[in-house]
């Protein structure tokens, strides 16, 4: 009888604590809604649905464009023009976007502005974005995270632009290097002009990944911090070796495609920066001559490294009343990409192209065909051993 009280006892006590949890939240979830209704609605507009307390200097108008290469390059130029006119100085031609230095430059400015923190810090994405979007409660915030996601996407770019245009400092880098070097950046202008159409299909394996997914500045910013990899691969213990097709040429590829997903900037998405790695991976191989069994080795040491950056970057959440929100990513540190992609690459494998009994001699292009059938997807592949 007496373990039977208190098994009573018990479940009381767990009712009655839930129940005080449910009106606690219940209490929480009526201070909210009286908060929202303290807003001044004349301070929000909406943005696809979305009311949003715009801080940003964009008309709302601009937002709702697809930014291509096109619309950009008109809102640049159109920049340039009013601050030309400002300043009673005759306005010069059209000319094409800034360079991935001037973005770059321009964009740290700016960054801190948007909710793009990572790993301790990313608590400030999720206050920014209610701050941003203070009618939402937290389910309506990670349903609509992606919407969100492109606003602020939106205003990068409107506001990066905008500051170069006007920035007379940057206007005079651009003169000075438009008279001294040269405008062809070879491979990585071709990638660059892959997103400059946003219907443009990137295909690999069967299937393309339309570039009309991913931003064009955020696309130039990740390709610009990206291009580390080619350093780094020079400071490697695989340094010494040749460029192409090497332990250092495996080392560069893994590397470059963690960081492309690591600096495409996005609130929480790791999705979204995985597919940009993709994109931006198939496209460089569409802008080599390389050889098929090169272009394969290469496409698959990329997706190592899209599979590192995965398996070291997780989920922040926030219990937001009775939702989890997730507001933002543990992102890993280039140091912990550097010695893991230098461990996968000591274990990498060796396809000797005239010796290996594993590859079929059947096939046309046996090296190819033996990568794109290649089991082990966690292990990385070269085929020269070439110093």
């Amino acid at each position: 009888m007496k373990n039977l009280n208190r098994v009573a006892m018990l479940i009381a006590y767990v009712f009655m604590t839930f129940m005080y949890s449910c009106d606690n939240e219940l209490s929480q979830s009526n201070e909210m809604i009286s908060e929202n209704q303290d807003i001044d609605q004349t301070e929000l507009t909406e943005f696809k649905g979305l009311p949003v307390k715009h801080r940003f200097s964009a008309p709302i108008a601009e937002l709702e464009k697809t930014h291509d290469y096109t619309a950009l390059k008109k809102l640049y130029n159109s920049k340039r023009r009013a601050a030309a006119s400002k300043k009673g100085i005759a306005y010069k031609g059209e000319e094409e976007l800034p360079s991935a230095e001037i973005i770059v430059e321009a964009a740290e400015e700016r960054l801190n502005e948007f909710p793009y923190r990572e790993n301790e810090e990313a608590e400030m994405n999720l206050e920014m974005v209610q701050e941003d979007f203070p009618t939402l409660t937290g389910e309506e915030i990670e349903v609509n995270m992606d919407v969100i996601d492109d606003y602020y996407s939106q205003n990068l770019d409107y506001e990066v632009l905008a500051d170069v245009a006007e920035d007379e400092n940057l206007q005079a880098k651009i003169l000075t290097a438009a008279k001294t070097e040269s405008r062809d950046w070879g491979r990585f202008w071709c990638v660059v002009r892959k997103f400059q159409t946003p219907q443009y299909v990137i295909g690999a394996f069967g299937y393309g990944i339309s570039t009309g997914e991913f931003s064009y500045i955020r696309s130039v910013i990740a390709l610009y911090y990206s291009n580390r990899a080619v350093g780094y691969s020079v400071q490697s213990v695989f340094g010494h070796f040749a460029y192409d097709n090497t332990q250092r040429d495996a080392y560069r590829h893994v590397l470059w495609s963690a960081f492309l997903a690591k600096y495409y900037y996005t609130i929480s998405s790791k999705s979204a920066r995985l597919r940009f790695a993709e994109a931006i991976g198939n496209a460089n191989e569409i802008c080599t001559d390389n050889p098929e069994d090169s272009k394969y080795m290469d496409f698959h040491n990329n997706a190592i490294g899209r599979k590192l950056f995965d398996d070291n970057c997780s989920y922040r959440t926030k219990r937001v009343l009775w939702w989890r929100v997730t507001y933002g990513l543990n992102v890993p540190s280039e140091s912990t990409l550097r010695s893991r992609t230098e461990s996968f690459v000591h274990s990498g494998y060796f396809i000797d192209k005239d010796f290996d009994k594993s590859l079929d001699p059947i096939e046309i292009d046996r090296v190819t065909n033996s990568i794109r059938n290649y089991s082990d997807k966690n292990r990385v592949l070269y085929f020269s051993k070439e110093l």
